[in-house]
């Protein structure tokens, strides 16, 4: 997902505690430069890539073990 797409899809309401949890100031900031700032991370957390690639991992590791 493209920066300016997640610039579109949230608000900075939603932003804003994701933001603080990984350092990146937000005061007289627009939504853009805090999703720019962001590290990669948080922006798995925000697009939900992160959890898709443990998953398909984690199931990986399940067939090998049977």
């Amino acid at each position: 997902m493209d920066i300016e797409e997640v610039a579109r899809q949230y608000s900075m309401r939603e932003l804003k505690p994701i933001a603080k949890k990984y350092g990146v100031a937000t005061r007289c900031v627009k939504k853009i430069d805090i999703i720019k700032a962001f590290p990669p991370e948080a922006l798995a957390e925000l697009t939900g890539s992160g959890q898709d690639e443990a998953g398909l991992q984690g199931n990986a590791e399940a067939v090998i073990n049977q």
